[in-house]
């Protein structure tokens, strides 16, 4: 894990900022896809992986390490198509970074929560190897993209494995990069 940014992410209570936000610094997952089929209704909050991430990966975090997790509120941005240019918030443990987290405002301006990662800056600093650590690979956001044209109704933002953003179908596999906040 690699601390990304102190004292940024809202606690979910409403009690203050967590104090330390981490992003893996390798890949938790070389493939795992964002949903079981080609969609994005319901965005982040109600995709496959969200819920993987949930059931799944949080209760295998070590306890010592678990019970530091705080909940957050974190915003993504729903498409299509009854979300249509829709801002949610919704609390999470352990997530994976947003368009605007990785890229700032001007990405995503419809994620009205959340601050740019500065460990992000650049295409190189964007790339995350595989979980063995030998080759760059791609790996998900949890923005829809801002288009509203039905053709993008498939598709989430991704990193490239060059760094690039793009966008991929919800039903391809790529990489996973954790977070949360302590």
């Amino acid at each position: 894990m690699q601390i990304v940014a102190m004292d940024t992410d809202d606690l979910a209570d409403g009690s203050g900022k967590a104090k330390i936000t981490w992003v893996s610094k390798y890949l938790l997952q070389d493939s795992r896809a964002m949903n079981a089929t080609n969609t994005t209704t319901g965005g982040w909050g109600t995709s496959r992986m969200r819920t993987q991430l949930r059931e799944q990966v949080y209760p295998a975090i070590p306890e010592v390490i678990r019970n530091e997790i705080k909940e957050v509120t974190k915003t993504y941005a729903s498409l299509y198509p009854e979300e249509l240019r829709k801002t949610v918030d919704i609390t999470d443990t352990v997530w994976i970074p947003s368009a605007r987290e990785i890229y700032g405002a001007s990405s995503s301006p419809r994620e009205a929560r959340g601050c740019e990662y500065t460990d992000f800056f650049n295409s190189a600093d964007r790339r995350k190897k595989n979980k063995c650590g030998f080759a760059a690979s791609a790996w998900w956001l949890r923005t829809a993209p801002s288009s509203t044209g039905a053709s993008y109704a498939t598709y989430f933002a991704m990193i490239a494995s060059n760094g690039n953003r793009t966008l991929a179908s919800a039903g391809a596999g790529q990489g996973v990069a954790l977070g949360f906040c302590t």
